[in-house]
């Protein structure tokens, strides 16, 4: 669901990215400045009692919100004039909440498309940090301490989407599962790192059935945590559930596989992109009035699915932030 409204612009131009190559946009630094801005963190310094904020995605930029939605600040903003067009989607912030990780696409005049995922400290302008051998990737997750990501790279047309797993500020990638050309194989996507930093979710379509997948961060312990549709993951605090939505319902699951449960009903509405709070009491996600609706809210509800309130209007893919 998070790509919904990417495809549409870029479906044609993807086609001849790979290999290809795009201009990046100028808000953004070349990798090798990466260094400069390191995002570790101190795992005693951070608490889940913290304040939070909750960042969320409209139009083509990054907005960010206080708890009660009183103030709304843009963090990143994206643009469809003048020489190149740019957008921002997929944020994720580091645990402390100094960094975020996000995608950038442009279309700059005279050149391919281009999208990547960058990274920002503070103020400071977002490096890129690519993934894998495609000129496209996406869908950035951080592991606890801060020093590596998680993320997909693509093949052309946006199929054959494989995970890698980078240092933040290094040029290596570690290959997680595989890249694949052939659109009617494996397709890889939305990983999201436990905050115990032991296992990777993902959802994975295999023969165009999309599933939820565990894996650990070495690579070993691949499996499947259910039969039913599943994607968009996102860990509770503890480690022991996730979230993840089936494309019109936002559901809970144990992470051996035990105790699913729909929090939202199956109804005109259509629930995705659960984000869990740090404090593990709240659940954010996208709202659609209906299948047809263009565009999506933000909710929060309870953990258990209970008392179930609009967030702000317009808005998508939410991710919490520590202050």
């Amino acid at each position: 669901m998070r790509r919904m409204m990417l495809l549409a612009v870029v479906s044609l131009a993807v086609a001849v990215v790979a290999g290809a190559g795009g201009a990046r946009p100028s808000s953004v630094r070349d990798t090798q400045d990466a260094i400069a801005a390191p995002c570790a963190v101190d795992a005693g310094t951070v608490s889940s009692s913290a304040g939070v904020s909750l960042s969320f995605v409209r139009g083509s930029s990054v907005l960010l919100a206080s708890a009660d939605a009183s103030r709304i600040s843009t963090v990143l903003r994206g643009h469809g004039t003048g020489d190149t067009s740019v957008w921002w989607y997929d944020p994720a912030w580091s645990r402390d909440g100094r960094c975020l990780a996000t995608s950038v696409g442009s279309f700059p005049t005279g050149s391919h498309e281009y999208v990547d995922v960058v990274v920002r400290r503070g103020m400071q302008k977002p490096f890129a940090v690519p993934g894998g051998m495609s000129a496209v990737s996406g869908s950035p997750s951080w592991s606890p301490d801060g020093r590596r990501l998680v993320l997909v790279g693509y093949q052309s047309g946006w199929f054959g989407g494989g995970l890698y797993i980078r240092g933040v500020g290094s040029k290596a990638d570690k290959e997680l599962t595989p890249e694949v050309m052939d659109a009617r194989a494996s397709f890889d996507d939305h990983p999201a790192w436990s905050p115990d930093g032991s296992k990777i979710a993902f959802a994975r379509t295999l023969r165009r059935q999309t599933g939820l997948y565990v894996i650990r961060p070495d690579g070993r312990g691949l499996r499947r945590l259910a039969t039913v549709s599943g994607r968009n993951p996102s860990w509770s605090p503890d480690s022991r559930r996730l979230g993840f939505d089936d494309g019109r319902r936002i559901a809970v699951i144990n992470t051996d596989g035990s105790a699913l449960r729909y929090l939202t009903a199956l109804s005109a509405s259509v629930n995705t992109d659960p984000a869990w709070s740090p404090d593990g009491k709240t659940i954010a996600f996208s709202h659609h009035a209906s299948a047809k609706s263009k565009v999506s809210d933000i909710w929060l509800m309870n953990s258990d699915g209970g008392n179930q309130r609009l967030f702000v209007k317009n808005g998508s893919q939410a991710a919490w932030k520590a202050q």
